[in-house]
């Protein structure tokens, strides 16, 4: 698949529950919250079933994400309380850090039967090093996300987490390249 293409549907849905939020919050904040999480349960559904379409997969990680966007939109709706959408982020990263934890205790990478073999050819000690930094990753992110959810009004949450957590997220992982890199497997 086009990495512009993934990056939309990735970032799609995310993008469009901001701008139908601004659109309607005029309205009042939980009827904008209201449309913007319809339309983001939506979209993650249309991106899923696009990106079964075009691949004949789904990563785990996507559907797991699309069952919380789901049961939380469901809840933010059915209860008109914003509280589940902001949840959704804290929940959805200490699932995975949870997951990839598990994992680590048992031994494994998890996060190794997560990716495909050929986009990161590591050695065995790479993908612990890989498991064990995006554990600690997902954790900080869900402490960041609670933090913010806690001191900031739902407006600049909203723009915290639509136009910084991509960005963190990136940078974390170019961060990660360098180490990653000796921990490549001889193509040879």
């Amino acid at each position: 698949m086009n990495s512009l293409v993934k990056l939309g549907l990735e970032i799609g849905p995310l993008m469009g529950f901001f701008a139908v939020y601004h659109t309607f919050k005029d309205q009042g904040e939980i009827t904008a919250i209201t449309y913007a999480t319809i339309l983001f349960m939506v979209t993650i559904v249309f991106s899923l079933g696009i990106t079964w379409y075009m691949t004949k997969t789904v990563s785990k990680m996507a559907a797991l994400t699309a069952v919380v966007v789901l049961v939380f939109g469901g809840l933010t709706i059915y209860l008109q309380d914003e509280v589940f959408t902001q949840l959704k982020p804290t929940i959805i990263n200490s699932a995975f850090a949870l997951a990839l934890g598990f994992g680590l205790l048992r031994g494994k990478s998890y996060l190794q039967a997560l990716m495909p073999q050929q986009a990161m050819p590591l050695t065995n000690k790479g993908w612990m090093i890989m498991t064990w930094m995006w554990t600690f990753f997902f954790i900080g992110m869900a402490i960041l996300n609670e933090f913010v959810r806690a001191t900031q009004t739902f407006d600049k949450w909203l723009e915290i987490r639509t136009f910084y957590y991509l960005p963190i997220t990136i940078v974390f992982t170019i961060a990660m390249l360098p180490i990653l890199k000796n921990h490549m497997v001889d193509e040879e």
